[in-house]
Protein backbone atom coordinates (compact mmCIF):
# COMPACT_ATOMS: atom_id res chain seq x y z
CA UNK A 1 0.00 0.00 0.00
CA UNK A 2 2.82 2.08 0.94
CA UNK A 3 4.72 1.62 -2.56
CA UNK A 4 1.21 2.48 -4.31
CA UNK A 5 1.33 5.73 -2.74
CA UNK A 6 4.65 6.85 -3.21
CA UNK A 7 4.87 5.69 -6.70
CA UNK A 8 1.71 7.51 -7.04
CA UNK A 9 2.96 11.05 -5.73
CA UNK A 10 6.33 10.34 -7.94
CA UNK A 11 4.03 9.86 -11.04
CA UNK A 12 2.96 13.45 -10.02
CA UNK A 13 5.99 14.52 -9.34
CA UNK A 14 7.33 13.61 -12.67
CA UNK A 15 4.30 14.46 -15.00
CA UNK A 16 2.80 11.45 -15.39
CA UNK A 17 -0.95 12.05 -16.20
CA UNK A 18 -3.25 11.27 -13.49
CA UNK A 19 -5.44 8.97 -15.44
CA UNK A 20 -2.42 6.77 -15.91
CA UNK A 21 -0.94 7.14 -12.70
CA UNK A 22 -2.87 5.54 -10.25
CA UNK A 23 -3.35 1.81 -12.58
CA UNK A 24 0.39 2.22 -13.16
CA UNK A 25 1.79 2.51 -9.55
CA UNK A 26 -0.90 -0.61 -8.75
CA UNK A 27 0.23 -2.65 -11.13
CA UNK A 28 4.18 -1.80 -10.46
CA UNK A 29 4.03 -2.24 -6.63
CA UNK A 30 2.25 -5.94 -7.84
CA UNK A 31 5.13 -6.98 -9.96
CA UNK A 32 8.02 -6.01 -7.55
CA UNK A 33 5.90 -7.53 -4.70
CA UNK A 34 5.23 -10.75 -7.38
CA UNK A 35 9.35 -10.96 -8.22
CA UNK A 36 10.18 -10.85 -5.20
CA UNK A 37 7.68 -13.01 -2.99
CA UNK A 38 7.64 -15.78 -5.31
CA UNK A 39 10.44 -15.58 -8.03
CA UNK A 40 13.36 -14.38 -5.76
CA UNK A 41 11.80 -16.17 -2.45
CA UNK A 42 12.20 -12.67 -0.48
CA UNK A 43 10.15 -13.37 3.12
CA UNK A 44 8.43 -10.02 2.64
CA UNK A 45 6.19 -8.50 5.88
CA UNK A 46 2.38 -8.47 4.76
CA UNK A 47 1.94 -5.64 7.58
CA UNK A 48 -1.87 -4.57 6.97
CA UNK A 49 -2.75 -6.70 4.45
CA UNK A 50 -1.92 -10.28 7.14
CA UNK A 51 -5.76 -10.91 6.47
CA UNK A 52 -5.50 -11.10 2.40
CA UNK A 53 -2.45 -12.85 2.61
CA UNK A 54 -1.90 -15.77 -0.30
Amino acid sequence: MTGTIYLALLFAVFGVRLRNNLPLALVITLVIHYAFYKLLRVPLPWGLLQNWAW
